[in-house]
């Protein structure tokens, strides 16, 4: 009696140990045969996507639908990053198409400067040009001695002929520091010039 009691728990330990056996084979099959599958999946894409690029300039006849409605799916995602990129006041890099934070001047991805909107510069332009005609002195302080135009002050060239307005300065200043260092000299010798003794 006994000998078949135990013999009972005997076969009936066997059993739990081969039923966790099939079931740890069959959890590790079912993972395999996940992975497997998302592997296919991937494979398919990427040949997909390497067809639907390699075909773009000449899409097969049969496939015209299956393109078209890839490109409205990327147009599509393209128009809600744009609406998303408003939303968080972000802009989109010219160079790489990356989307940046609203407060970064340069483009996290390749380095691109942020570009200044067309309206913004406009903006900037007009109220430097505004500026610069506050600043300027109602009458000329110069003439340009080339064309005669009126000059306020502060230009390197005549904006009417190209006139080199600097060279002039130049050599007024050269002459002006020639004429210091004479006087210089005069001083430094009790009055009187380089190389004459003073006759007092």
């Amino acid at each position: 009696m006994f000998e078949n009691i135990g013999n009972t728990f005997k076969n009936y330990g066997e059993k739990v140990k081969k039923s966790a056996q099939n079931f740890t084979e069959t959890n590790q099959l079912n993972a395999g045969i996940r992975d497997t599958d998302k592997k296919i999946e991937q494979a398919f894409a990427s040949l997909g996507n390497e067809f639907y690029n390699s075909h773009l300039e000449n899409v097969p006849p049969e496939y015209t639908e299956a393109f078209n409605n890839i490109a409205q799916l990327i147009q599509h995602k393209a128009d809600l990053v744009e609406q998303l990129n408003k939303l968080n006041n972000a802009w989109k890099c010219p160079r790489c198409g990356a989307s940046n934070a609203s407060q970064m001047s340069f483009c996290g991805n390749c380095g691109c400067p942020k570009p200044v909107p067309t309206s913004q510069m406009e903006g900037q332009e007009q109220q430097e040009q505004a500026h610069a005609e506050e600043e300027k002195p109602k009458q000329p302080i110069m003439f340009c001695p080339n064309c005669g135009t009126p000059l306020y002050g502060g230009e390197a060239f005549c904006g009417n002929c190209g006139y080199n307005l600097k060279k002039d300065a130049d050599v007024e200043a050269t002459e002006t520091t020639n004429e210091a260092s004479g006087d210089e000299a005069v001083n430094s010798n009790g009055g009187a010039p380089e190389g004459t003794e003073n006759n007092k």
